[in-house]
């Protein structure tokens, strides 16, 4: 099957907006609480969690640092909701998402990895959905295609508002 029939599925289409839905949403919901200046998450001090815990603390206590992060990671999930932007909103999330999952796996955080991963993923899948319009940034020439009007509709940004 060629790219070019791939983009024209109507399940992917389907999917690939939905995904800009859901990775985009989770960034903003993530995204208020530090915002607001509050603590993402409360980690116990047991031994294995020390670590943990003190680079959260020391996330959250760097106050500035802790909001930017969270209007940054609030201005990439609206980017991704509005179906227009969504690619520049998947270059911010890919970036921002790829220095969460080192982390996870910098901290041993068990089981995290595994669903930051599948975040990241999402994201470098939602990139290759747009890799023709991606390629100047290896020098490459932009290729034109084509989507679906369906795909295309003005629908899916007022959904995502």
């Amino acid at each position: 099957m060629t790219r070019q029939a791939l983009k024209h599925s109507l399940l992917l289409q389907l999917a690939v907006i939905y995904t800009r839905y859901l990775v985009g949403g989770a960034f903003v919901f993530a995204s208020l609480i530090k915002i607001k200046g509050h603590r993402f998450t409360q980690i116990s001090d047991t031994a294995e969690a020390h670590s943990v815990g003190h680079f959260f603390e020391m996330m959250y206590q760097s106050g500035l640092y802790w909001q930017f992060i969270g209007w940054a990671q609030c201005v990439a999930g609206l980017l991704l909701l509005t179906q227009r932007y969504a690619l520049l909103g998947a270059l911010a999330y890919v970036s921002i998402m790829a220095n969460i999952f080192v982390i996870t796996i910098s901290y041993d955080f068990r089981g995290t990895p595994v669903i930051t991963g599948l975040m990241l993923l999402a994201g470098l899948l939602l990139l290759a959905w747009d890799w023709n319009r991606l390629r100047v940034v290896v020098n490459l020439p932009a290729v034109p295609e084509a989507t679906s009007a369906l795909f295309e509709s003005r629908l899916w940004e007022g959904v995502g508002a």
